[in-house]
């Protein structure tokens, strides 16, 4: 199953938490404390919450689903939580980017999602610097647009849309100056 779709953990979870991964087995750890599981408990699909693994301590984005019985109560959680960094190296090799191209994604708390540069997962917007902090605040005040902004003393221009699935803003675009259009 992992090698026909993407990397990661693939796992059931009972209602307790107690859950098994189709690498190892049955874990040690326990999902009960995890917001997403206890949503998906609820009934509730689960589409990319970012979480350090308790099985692998990577980080990943949890995708999880519940398990209704024939009664329709949900009697466990089916998931996978997908390896990030082996995400974005899919993406970024898939679509061929040269160096001055990057994408990335972000969630509601300007955590990166995905990154062309992997380094970068999970740090937050503020991490980054005071201008990509400010890039982010007004990235999240609108579905889709272009912005411009510098890191690491070099300019960034980006397209950005947010996913209706994830919730996650998408950028798509250059480091360096952007040529004049005409």
């Amino acid at each position: 199953m992992s090698e026909a779709n993407l990397s990661g953990v693939y796992w059931y979870a009972r209602p307790d938490g107690s859950y098994w991964t189709l690498e190892a087995g049955k874990a040690e750890a326990n999902l009960a404390d995890r917001s997403y599981f206890q949503r998906a408990l609820r009934g509730e699909a689960v589409l990319g919450e970012l979480v350090v693994s308790k099985s692998t301590a990577a980080n990943v984005g949890v995708v999880a689903m519940p398990v209704r019985g024939r009664d329709g109560a949900v009697s466990g959680v089916i998931g996978v939580s997908v390896y990030l960094d082996q995400l974005s190296d899919r993406l970024r090799e898939e679509m061929g980017l040269s160096e001055d191209v990057l994408f990335y994604a972000f969630d509601e708390q300007n955590r990166l999602a995905l990154h062309s540069e992997t380094e970068k997962l999970f740090l937050r917007a503020g991490e980054l610097g005071p201008q990509v902090e400010e890039a982010f605040r007004e990235i999240q005040t609108r579905k889709e647009g272009v912005i411009s902004y510098t890191l690491e003393d070099r300019p960034r221009t980006v397209v950005f849309r947010q996913s209706p699935v994830t919730g996650w803003w998408y950028a798509f675009g250059v480091i360096g100056d952007v040529p004049p259009q005409g």
